[in-house]
């Protein structure tokens, strides 16, 4: 099956002791079931660095939620905590600071992983989004339309939940300096066959109009006194 195309490859990978699946790999050592994170050999553990153009609490939260996915896969806790160390080296690879890591880390030690095995139940909100273009300079104003905001709406019966504010993509360089769909390179040759072939069934329109002038040039007025 590899041989259909060059760019597909088919492997096969056996095992008696473990088999993984997407993320996880399962183990059978004695009697029970382990399992334990996997990662594929193409995983470049390309996290969003820490100096993106992001919300701060954005890029916070993001080692949170995968000590988080740890947490939840490792069924060891010595193995949750030999794994943790190990993504704690690639969130320093992509500049997150060590205390942000320790303190995300230290909170997921203490929640009980039977507490996330459980699947949570959303409630139904209504809510007001506010959603802006996202902008380091963007929190100020922010912050001080926010009571402006919150004064308005608890005036008015018709909201009767206070807004949510949400934060969107701005557009990049890339989209501010590149155009998605290039104009078509003009024929300097065909340009010039077309408005001569324009020009010459214009001036045979004039001709059977009357009209003997040259209609590019529009013939002066007379001024009138």
């Amino acid at each position: 099956m590899s041989q259909i195309h060059p760019a597909i490859k088919f492997d096969t990978t056996v095992s008696t002791n473990s088999v993984p699946f997407l993320d996880v790999e399962v183990s059978f050592p004695v009697n029970h079931f382990r399992t334990t994170i996997y990662y594929k050999p193409t995983d470049s553990h390309s996290y969003l660095p820490y100096d993106s153009c992001h919300p701060k609490h954005m890029l916070d939260s993001i080692p949170y939620s995968q000590f988080l996915r740890l947490k939840r896969i490792c069924s060891d806790h010595d193995d949750f905590i030999s794994q943790s160390a190990t993504m704690c080296e690639f969130f320093q690879n992509r500049g997150y600071p060590h205390d942000l890591l320790l303190n995300a880390l230290n909170k997921v030690k203490h929640i009980p992983r039977n507490s996330l095995l459980v699947q949570k139940v959303k409630s139904q909100k209504n809510v007001l989004p506010l959603v802006v273009g996202y902008s380091p300079s963007v929190n100020p104003v922010i912050n001080k339309t926010k009571s402006l905001f919150n004064s308005i709406l608890s005036k008015n019966n018709v909201f009767t939940n206070k807004p949510v504010y949400g934060y969107r993509r701005a557009p990049n360089l890339k989209q501010l300096l590149v155009r998605s769909q290039l104009k078509p390179i003009s024929d300097p040759i065909s340009n010039a066959v077309s408005k001569f072939v324009f020009s010459f069934t214009l001036k045979a329109v004039c001709i059977a109009d009357g009209r003997l002038g040259d209609p590019e040039v529009p013939e002066p007025k007379p001024l009138r006194a």
